[in-house]
Order: C-alpha cells, then structure tokens, then sequence
C-alpha cells in the first residue's frame, strides 16, 4: 500500500510538480465561476439562495469533471451535521438531506477544527478516519476534497467534491479558491437566515400586535377565551408546534392546571394538570424561574429522568416552556409542545414567548382583579341591602298586619259559617276568595323582601319607572313617618320603560331615598320633604331624589362617590359609589348638585328603552 499523506493538506507540499496547462486551465476557468458566483450572490433574493447554491454545485461537478457537490450545515446548539444541498451527476444515486455526523465523525471534527479533508485516493486516509473511509468506500468515492464554510470567522458547514469514477489530484490553488467560494456560499446562507429571522420576527410582532387588538377590544369574558385559544392555534403554527399550552399556578404548590390549551389535528387530549409527581423536574424548574427548553430527550439532565415515562406516556417529543412572573413570582407558564417530530428551539425564541405569554397573563389577571373586584362590589352591595333591612322590616311588618289580621277575620267566619245548620255556601265562598286574595298579597311581600335581600346573577328586563319607584316608595315608608319625613312622588303619564336589574335599580333609589331621609331629619326646617321626580327628555329618562338638608360644601361633593368616604358618622362610605357603578353598568349616569343649606339633588339618568314601533 502506498504511503498515507497529511489529511489536511491546503497548498500542495514541496516537491509536488508544477501545474500543467489542463490544470491551469481548470484554475483559471473556476476564477471565473468564481467571479461570476461572487457577483450573483450579491444582490440574490432569499427566495432564490437554496437554488442558486444547488446550481451552483451543478457547474462545480461540470466544470471540475467529477462526480458530486454537497454543502454541509453545522447546528451549533446539537452539535449535528446535516447534508442541506447536492449535485450528482446522471448515474449516480442522488444524494438526499440527512444527517451525517454519524457516518462521517473524523471529517466532521477536522472540519470544523477548521482543516480541510483531501485525498486523492482511500489510502491515503489516516488510521483514525477508518469509520469515514468505509463509509466513502461504501457509497464509491475515490477522491474528495473537502473545504470548511465560514462566515464571520465562525465555521458553519463545508464543500465537499468527490469523484467516483476515478482517483485525482487536487492542486493547492483550488483548495484555496474552492474556501473563497464556500465563504460566498456561507454568506448568502447568512443573509438568507438573517432575513428570515427579521421577516419571522415581524411576522410574530403581527401576531402579538393583532392578539392583543382583538384581547383589548373584547368584553366578555368568553369572547377572551376565544381569542386566546385562537392567538396560541397561530402561535403553535408559528412555532411548528403541535400542542399549545397556558397553565396557571394552583397556589404556591408546584403544580399548574391548564386555563386554554390548543391541539392540532389528531393529537390526543393530555390531563388538564401539571402535577409536581408527573414531571417534577419540569414543574422545578418552571417555578424556579427557568425556562425548560429541549429537542429531545437526550438534552434533558439526568436529574430530569423522573420526568421521561410521562413524557413519553404525553407524546411530547420536543417542549419549551416559559415561566410568566409577577412581582417576582411565578404565577403561570406557556408551553409548546412538539408530538410528531423533533424540534429545535432556538434561543431567539424564548424571549418572543416570554412576551406572548405576559400579554396572555396580563390580560387574564385583569380579568382576574375585575371579577374579584365585581365580587367584593356584590358583597358590599349585598351587606349595604342586608343594612337596609331594618330600615323597612318595620314597613314591611306593618303591610303584613293587616291583611294577616284580615285572614284571621275571614277565617273565623268561616268557621262561624260552617257551624250553620245550612251554611250560606255564597258568603262562605266569598270569605274563602279573600282568605286566597289576602295570602297572595303577604306571599308577594315576602318575597319582594327576599328579591331584595338575595345575591345571584344580573337579570335584567324591561321596567317601568313609575312601578319601581311605587314597589321602592313603601320600604322606607316607615322609616320616613318615623323621623317626620314626607315624600312627594311625581312621574309622567304613560308608560316610562328602561332596561335593567329590578334588584339593583331598586338598591340605588333605596340608598338615595335613605340619604335623602337621613339629611332632611337632621335640618331644622319646619317642613320636611323629599321629593322623587322622574322626567323624560329625548331617549333618556331622568329620577332625581332631592332633599332640603343641610347639603354638602365642594370638598365633600369632589369625594362623594368614591368609595370609602362618608359623611355620615355611622356611615360606610360605600353605598353611592357601588349605585354610581350599578347606574354606569345600565349605560346611565349618577350626579349631584349641592349647596351648604341649600339640601342635595341626585340625578339618576338612564337610556329610555325604544318603542316597539320605531322604526
């Protein structure tokens, strides 16, 4: 066997004769591929790159006379080299995309040790090449010339050349100018990447832009909901994902549970929990802070092997999740999940998904404070109504006097009736139609009191204003007759229709009534009154309450509705800024004119619900 060479050979040692004139002229015609390449990559589209390079390699293989081009990626994050772009000649198999690492170990580390790989026949290979030469002896290659790809100083990938039909010589020249080459090649793939980069980052600002359009101009909580789920679908087709994933945090355990979740076709429906035994690791890491990030199973630590038979029993192959924090603590995570193949994450990435993630959290937790805001606002408002309760258990006592007094009469004639020899079945009848008439009007009473009273869900309807200040009118009656307080009510002809909550409607003229009560009995003014005046003006309709109490200076009325401040010295401070809030949830308005003893006007103004004939 003849005796092995330098693997690594780029100019050609001493005592290697001069070029001849074929190989001169196979220089001088690959300078001027060389020159027009250079010049055609310059302004080339990122559409075209792949196919510019792949022709490329085509006028290589011909202008060279051998047989095959390939062009080899590196991924520095996996340390993988794939075969991106070839050229066979007719013949030949052709060469397909692949991994290839694994068939060419030695070549791949002088590579990207920066070496080229040359030998003009197998036997010239090293000892430690031997895997990588039955590999080329395998596939027919006979020569090879083999050149790293640079870009910015950073190896990339490389050029390979290779002939099967015949051993070669391959002059140090062409070394050198097949690496200027692979440098053109390394830059166009970089400009290609980096417009890539720039044009998905645009694409992903358009998909946070329209996201949060669609969260911020949405009202009801359900809308939300679709939109979310709708932006995570878009996210996960963004990312090559097959399952998308926002979970958020069961207290400050470590477990998460499942708030939206998107899943593309066929892909089956995981448990709506994240618990702390399943992936524990995972769940660690998340609530530690960190992002969880891998392509494959190989990329997790050994710590994380607790966390592979579920894993494996979920189908998630590929995941990236993002902790979602505020004030320091994590609160919630995004996840996307690979389920068909593996995936790289690119670190790029992390930060775009930290992002979609805060507007998603952002979003739900002012859901979130709104609820708990709405709930505290019932419960004070259902404290301010159970308060009121004393106020007109009295009147109500007194409406039950008189027709359970009633009943007891009827009922004892009745009896009395029944005792005759021949009882008079007409007056009896007509004692019994009264007993009903009287019971009907207590078990209205009732529960008019317990409509008041309860807390449920917001039923509205359509009401007319006379009948609710009439139902509104006899539960401070008492209070009222008590304190030398009279009230004078004045409502318009016809029917006056808005739309609304019975319930909350009759809380606020209640509270405004009280007020008005409570300020009229402390003046010292012979006369005491409180007048209830509704009015309609175009497609509104107006219910003031005033009063001739000492009123209010310009302090008092700048904090009058915000919640907390009173001026009673008994007071909560929360009755008229929880009406100003039932008022504005109708589309109506709560204001007030007042003067130092000049008493206190409240206006109450909502939309007049339309005729049924308007066009």
């Amino acid at each position: 066997m003849a005796s092995r060479l330098p693997s690594t050979m780029i100019d050609p040692p001493r005592g290697v004769p001069a070029l001849d004139s074929s190989s001169t002229g196979e220089l001088l015609a690959f300078e001027r591929l060389l020159a027009e390449l250079s010049a055609g990559f310059v302004n080339l589209s990122t559409t075209s790159v792949d196919d510019a390079i792949t022709d490329a390699l085509r006028r290589i293989v011909g202008l060279l006379d051998v047989d095959r081009a390939n062009l080899i990626g590196f991924v520095p994050q996996t340390g993988e080299s794939y075969l991106t772009h070839s050229w066979t000649v007719d013949g030949f198999a052709q060469a397909v995309p692949r991994a290839v690492s694994g068939d060419f170990p030695w070549a791949m580390q002088r590579l990207r040790a920066g070496d080229s790989i040359v030998f003009s026949r197998l036997d010239e290979l090293p000892a430690e090449a031997a895997a990588d030469e039955a590999t080329w002896r395998r596939v027919g290659v006979k020569a090879n010339l083999t050149v790293p790809m640079t870009v910015g100083g950073r190896i990339e990938g490389a050029i390979a050349i290779a002939s099967f039909r015949r051993e070669r010589h391959w002059p140090g020249e062409l070394v050198s100018r097949l690496r200027i080459l692979a440098e053109v090649f390394g830059n166009a793939l970089a400009y290609k990447r980096a417009r890539e980069s720039l044009d998905s980052a645009m694409r992903f600002e358009r998909l946070v832009s329209e996201m949060l359009a669609a969260l911020l101009t949405t009202d009801r909580a359900d809308d939300r909901n679709r939109v979310i789920e709708a932006g995570l679908r878009d996210m996960a087709l963004f990312l090559g994902a097959e399952r998308a994933t926002l979970w958020e945090r069961i207290g400050t355990s470590p477990q998460f549970r499942k708030t939206h979740r998107w899943l593309a076709a066929g892909v089956p429906v995981p448990p709506d929990r994240a618990g702390g035994v399943a992936i524990p690791w995972i769940n660690a890491q998340i609530v530690a802070g960190s992002v969880v990030r891998f392509a494959s199973y190989a990329d997790l630590p050994p710590e994380a092997a607790a966390d592979l038979p579920a894993l494996r029993e979920l189908g998630v192959r590929s995941l990236v999740s993002v902790p979602l924090t505020v004030s320091g603590t994590v609160v919630r995570a995004l996840s996307f999940a690979s389920m068909r193949e593996e995936r790289d994450w690119p670190e790029a990435l992390v930060p775009r998904i930290a992002l979609i993630g805060e507007v998603l959290g952002s979003v739900l937790a002012r859901d979130e404070a709104h609820r708990r805001e709405q709930e505290a606002r019932a419960q004070a408002a259902h404290a301010t109504r159970v308060g009121a309760m004393g106020a007109f258990v009295a009147s109500l006592a007194h409406e039950l006097t008189q027709p359970l007094a009633a009943n007891l009469a009827n009922a004892e004639t009745g009896v009395r009736l029944l005792a005759a020899p021949e009882p008079d079945l007409d007056e009896l009848r007509a004692t019994l139609a009264d007993i009903v008439a009287d019971e009907r009007r207590v078990v209205d009473l009732v529960q008019k009191l317990r409509r008041f009273l309860r807390r449920g869900e917001v039923e509205r309807g359509e009401l007319d204003v006379r009948e609710l200040l009439e139902d509104v009118l006899p539960l401070v009656e008492r209070e009222a007759q008590a304190r030398s307080v009279q009230f004078r009510l004045e409502v318009p002809d016809g029917p006056t229709k808005v739309v609304g909550d019975q319930v909350q409607l009759q809380q606020v003229v209640l509270n405004l009534l009280s007020n008005a009560i409570d300020a009229t009995a402390a003046s010292d003014r012979p006369t005491r009154e409180v007048a209830v005046l509704a009015s309609r003006c175009d497609d509104r309709v107006s219910v003031e309450v005033r009063d001739w109490g000492t009123g209010m200076d310009e302090a008092a009325l700048a904090r009058i509705f915000q919640p907390f401040f009173t001026t009673k010295p008994k007071g909560m401070g929360l009755g008229l800024s929880i009406s100003r809030t039932i008022v504005e949830a109708h589309g109506g308005t709560l204001s007030v004119h007042s003067a130092p003893g000049q008493g206190s006007t409240f206006r109450i103004e909502l939309p007049l619900r339309p005729s049924r004939h308007t066009a």
